[in-house]
């Protein structure tokens, strides 16, 4: 099951700690606490089947957003919902890839939602950690999935 409350203490450790040197490192640790919590998933008590290349498809669009500076709200909210569409792209749950994603249904929501956070300025770390989680995790959540069956049904 997914727990938000790992995801916040991801996020905000990264945000305490001394920022990355460079975008890419930024990014990486970014998707990997992100992983860390997604691969928890599972779809009506299916588990997840990591394929081992998510964080990277996570990680790209958003080294490719924190590379540019200054940067805008927008611009990271996109390459957010452009790493998690690509993140849940090629997940698999259950034997055999049985029942695999369909689309992240709260991409609109989730820009926004994004666009509000980021756009605020002097947010202290543990309050960004928390909606930025707490965000996500309601991102998370509307990811379609076709069951075995060949019903959509979020994740869990």
């Amino acid at each position: 099951m997914l727990n938000p409350g790992s995801l916040q203490a991801a996020i905000a450790g990264l945000l305490t700690e001394p920022y990355a040197k460079d975008p890419a490192s930024a990014a990486k640790k970014l998707a990997g606490a992100y992983h860390k919590y997604a691969v928890q998933g599972q779809v009506g008590g299916i588990p997840r089947i990591p394929t081992g290349t998510e964080e990277s498809l996570l990680a790209g669009p958003l080294a490719a957003a924190f590379a540019v500076i200054p940067n805008t709200s927008v611009a990271v909210a996109s390459a957010v919902i452009a790493g998690l569409t690509a993140y849940w792209a090629g997940a698999a749950f259950g034997a055999a890839g049985t029942a695999t994603p369909a689309g992240l249904v709260g991409a609109p929501a989730l820009q926004t939602a994004l666009n509000g956070i980021l756009a605020k300025p002097n947010t202290d770390a543990v309050s960004l950690a928390q909606q930025l989680a707490t965000t996500l995790h309601t991102a998370t959540l509307t990811l379609a999935v076709i069951s075995p069956a060949g019903a959509p049904v979020v994740i869990a």
